[in-house]
């Protein structure tokens, strides 16, 4: 028997039970390349093989972006917030356009059939929507929503005397159920 062949090849698999053959016996690493990601990373199987090779998948890829109108250098002042049934995550930003900025995640298989809110932020954008919840289905979903990013215009001011904690709040002129909320510090400045 080989203890390691030198038989390379790559296939297409569909979800759920499939076959093929390999023609020569011996000890073969299996490498699943998918937007998936499995309980392990490889796996070992011996051919001629006794029990059938079962991979889970334990997370899924999801992505989404935001669309500028002129290209950003900054790119640490935008970062998705993802919030699932199990988790929170807080997602930097990666450029793949000049004007777009992409984020990549996963969602574990526990989160399948339940709300995920998607909301990006920033100190300086604003973003239309100014968050998206979706239905997970258990399935990758590459460019889930695209966020539309305009520079703001920001409101700075200050309480006197100066009283820490207090909280100002701003309704947007063209939609009231968008609050803009501040607090002040310990000068009893806001922005």
């Amino acid at each position: 028997m080989l203890k390691k062949p030198q038989i390379s090849d790559s296939l297409d698999i569909p979800a759920g039970q499939f076959s093929f053959c390999i023609p020569l016996a011996g000890i073969y690493t299996v490498v699943f390349e998918a937007c998936h990601k499995f309980d392990k990373q490889s796996y070992e199987i011996t051919i001629p093989q006794e029990v059938p090779l079962i991979a889970s998948v334990s997370k899924f890829l999801l992505s989404a972006s935001i669309e500028l109108d002129h290209m950003v250098n900054e790119l640490d002042d935008f970062v998705l917030s993802v919030k699932s049934s199990t988790d929170e995550q807080t997602i930097p930003a990666i450029s793949s356009t000049p004007k777009r900025l992409t984020f990549t995640f996963y969602l574990s298989v526990l989160d399948a059939d339940a709300l995920v809110t998607l909301t990006p932020q920033s100190k300086t954008y604003l973003f239309n929507p100014t968050s998206h919840t979706f239905l997970f289905n258990g399935e990758c979903r590459l460019n889930e929503i695209t966020f539309k990013a305009d520079k703001g215009i920001f409101l700075e001011g200050q309480v006197m005397p100066a009283i820490e904690g207090v909280n100002i709040r701003s309704s947007h002129k063209n939609n009231p159920n968008i609050i803009f909320e501040s607090v002040t510090d310990v000068n009893g400045k806001f922005r």
